[in-house]
């Protein structure tokens, strides 16, 4: 008797690397605040996928130092623009 299954469309495996060797060789290491974390085997370094992101979009960006050219301080550029007098100063 031969079962007989779906075919499903073979999605292509995404394979990270560890940020600090670059090493495949990974499993999965408990969640923290609902985050997959990971153990790399090859040089037991424990890593997170998600990264923060601090970039801001490039209109952020360009609106910023058109405030600045204008002469606004980076303190000021910051609180129209609702960011860190810090992120506008970087």
């Amino acid at each position: 008797m031969l079962i007989q299954y779906s075919l499903l469309p073979l999605r292509p495996k995404k394979y990270m690397k560890c940020p600090k060797c670059g090493s495949e060789n990974y499993c999965k290491d408990g969640e923290i605040k609902g985050v997959q974390r990971y153990w790399c085997k090859e040089c037991n370094y424990h890593y997170t996928v998600i990264q923060k992101s601090n970039v801001k979009s490039a209109e952020m960006r360009r609106l910023a130092l058109e405030m600045y050219l204008e002469g606004l301080g980076f303190r000021s550029t910051g609180r129209v623009l609702k960011i860190s007098y810090v992120t506008v100063y970087q």
